[in-house]
């Protein structure tokens, strides 16, 4: 796994550096309510094949760690 690098483009040419056979993207929609100001808006996440096995890792511990807290 590595480290993230954040890259700030137009929706124009948001893919631009993704090459497509060796990444998958993943978008968020994000919705943030702070005092009187609402912000939303998306995030794509472009992971190549190992982190997104990692993601859905770590994801279903987190599952399985939510279920047994119920016991």
């Amino acid at each position: 796994m590595s480290l993230p690098v954040v890259i700030r483009r137009d929706q124009s040419h948001i893919f631009e550096s993704a090459s497509p056979r060796e990444s998958l993207i993943l978008f968020l929609h994000i919705k943030f309510d702070i005092s009187r100001q609402q912000i939303r808006g998306y995030v794509a996440l472009m992971m190549d094949v190992p982190s997104v096995a990692e993601l859905r890792s770590l994801i279903a511990d987190y599952v399985v760690s939510l279920t047994r807290r119920r016991d």
